[in-house]
């Protein structure tokens, strides 16, 4: 599969390099704006691409790609997206899918019109973790409590203090600590319970963009509590409270390499990823995806995502946190 890659931050770069240790995956070419140019040209050196374009029409209309990769500011996501299933192209869309749930039915719409494979790049849903905890969920008896803790204190939060206004912090780019870290709480928590009931947030806001916050899901019979802040430090956690036992993992939920499942607080069994690069699960299965032409597991997924963004838009409404829509925007 050859893969085009739009956008040149971090994002781009941890992917790109993750892609290289799964069989079947060719770098071919990047595109970003003008302004980047001389990070576009790193990359190509770096990665030993074919090229590298300051216009992403060039990957539209090369016909030796295969799929292009979306590592862009969140408030571009929709735009590339509609042109990349209008070009017949595969797309790996980078979390968060969209800004908004009428994006993302118009996205899902187009792939299934050009039959192709659209698909969300969010590490926990193809975790072995991740199955393991749902595969055994039973076990801990009736859930009653479930906290998730992802807090990292961002070096670009620094920067925001000061006036430099990096995307994630930026308003009008549809950042912010929930669509950039606390998704992966909520894609952890749907992915294993289904939609709530009910969905709130309370959010530190700065500007009216939340650098912090908490997001709560009222589920019948138990409550979850999903943290996450990017202008502060704090532990990583999982854990996951029934009757009868409960799962833990202290990391990230994005990650979770290691967790327990304790069970009448006498039995422990342990569980560990195999693979150290936790981007690898979802690369492959995309590639399989597209390999077998799964179209009805990559609807599946996209159903999840579609679910996962309306908890997001309904929990950044409940905060007062509003974004520009930009469904018309053409870049």
């Amino acid at each position: 599969m050859k893969i085009g890659v739009i956008g040149y931050g971090m994002m781009a770069r941890m992917l790109m390099d993750s892609m290289q240790k799964v069989d079947g995956y060719e770098l071919w070419a990047i595109a970003g704006l003008p302004r980047g140019e001389e990070k576009l040209r790193k990359f190509h050196e770096d990665y030993k691409l074919s090229y590298y374009t300051t216009d992403y029409h060039d990957l539209l209309n090369d016909k030796d790609i295969d799929a292009i990769y979306v590592a862009t500011p969140n408030n571009t996501h929709y735009a590339y997206g509609v042109d990349i299933l209008k070009a017949g192209k595969h797309c790996l869309m980078e979390k968060p899918f969209c800004s908004f749930v009428k994006e993302t039915e118009e996205l899902m719409e187009l792939a299934k019109r050009n039959n192709v494979i659209l698909f969300e790049a969010i590490t926990n849903q193809h975790l072995p973790s991740f199955k393991f905890i749902k595969e055994n969920l039973a076990k801990i008896g009736d859930i009653k409590l479930v906290m998730m803790s992802f807090c990292k204190n961002s070096s670009r939060y620094d920067r925001f203090k000061q006036g430099d206004i990096a995307p994630v912090f930026d308003l009008k780019q549809h950042g912010g600590a929930l669509g950039d870290l606390n998704v992966y709480n909520i894609h952890l928590a749907l992915g294993l319970f289904g939609k709530p009931k009910k969905v709130s947030y309370e959010a530190n806001l700065n500007n009216g963009l939340d650098t912090s916050g908490i997001v709560y899901l009222d589920y019948d019979g138990f409550k979850a509590a999903l943290l996450a802040g990017k202008d502060n430090n704090g532990p990583y956690l999982v854990s996951i409270q029934g009757d009868n036992g409960y799962f833990v993992a202290n990391d990230c939920s994005s990650i979770i390499k290691n967790v327990e499942m304790h069970i009448n607080k006498e039995d422990v069994i342990s569980y560990q990823n195999d693979m150290e690069d936790h981007y690898y699960y979802e690369l492959a299965e995309f590639m399989r995806l597209v390999d077998e032409k799964d179209f009805n597991k990559a609807q599946e997924y996209l159903s999840h995502d579609l679910m996962v963004m309306e908890v997001l838009e309904e929990a950044r409404n409940s905060a007062g946190i509003f974004f520009d829509p930009i469904h018309s925007q053409s870049l």
